[in-house]
């Protein structure tokens, strides 16, 4: 069904940007100096660190170690910028999606059996129409959680599978590349598992805590008859 999203902004908070939008030159500059920013820091600390316990342990002569900040960490440093910077950018991208197709929802079903006229009239939707908002923006709520608890996990994920450095002392006939099946043990014993575990617990109870928000809102409006106010979708992310 064709509908005038422009007009229909107007009266109702309805997002009606590109899903390219979080892809601009400005939100991926900015993401990209945040992902510098969060990962300098540590690295800085550390470093000041090495340079005092150094200076503490030969104070007439301290030997700075820059052999340590050299070839393999300076890689890492720079994968870490780089799954920092997609995890965010992909997070955007997600909630833009959603959001539009949200909107893109809650327009058609606002239009639904009723002219664009009879719409903008009216102070509110009719309520057997407004019903279907709360549950539609829980809907895309929990698919947001989903596809959010994949994406940083999936990339965590093979980043701890794929990485060379052993948990433990290494046997010297052990060196050389690893087993896929021991990256897979490893991931599996990896102290950052139990840290994905737990965002499946919460990305799992906060979809529930949306349904449920959700159906309580309808049960009790159509209960009570009373006139919800539309919902605006801009919220859909939080």
């Amino acid at each position: 069904m064709d509908y005038d999203t422009g007009a229909l902004s107007k009266v109702y908070p309805l997002q009606t940007k590109s899903p390219l939008a979080p892809l601009s030159y400005g939100a991926v500059g900015f993401h990209l100096l945040r992902s510098v920013a969060l990962n300098t820091v540590p690295i800085l600390l550390e470093f000041i660190q090495e340079i005092e316990s150094a200076a503490e342990e030969d104070e007439e002569e301290p030997s700075f170690p820059f052999e340590r900040f050299q070839g393999p960490y300076v890689w890492h440093v720079i994968i870490s910028y780089c799954q920092t910077t997609f995890i965010q950018i992909t997070r955007l991208l997600l909630e833009r999606l959603v959001t539009v197709r949200a909107s893109s929802r809650l327009a058609w079903k606002l239009t639904k059996d009723a002219g664009q006229s009879a719409v903008r009239k009216a102070d509110l939707p009719r309520l057997q129409r407004l019903l279907k908002v709360p549950v539609t923006v829980c809907r895309t709520n929990v698919l947001l959680y989903i596809a959010d608890f994949i994406v940083v996990n999936s990339v965590e994920g093979l980043s701890i599978c794929l990485s060379e450095q052993p948990q433990g002392p290494v046997h010297p006939q052990q060196q050389g590349p690893v087993p896929l099946l021991t990256r897979v043990q490893r991931f599996a014993n990896h102290p950052k598992t139990m840290l994905i575990r737990r965002r499946m617990i919460c990305h799992a109870c906060r979809a529930a805590i949306c349904l449920a928000a959700g159906a309580a809102a309808s049960g009790t409006a159509m209960a009570s008859g009373f006139k919800l106010p539309c919902i605006d979708v801009g919220w859909v992310r939080g």
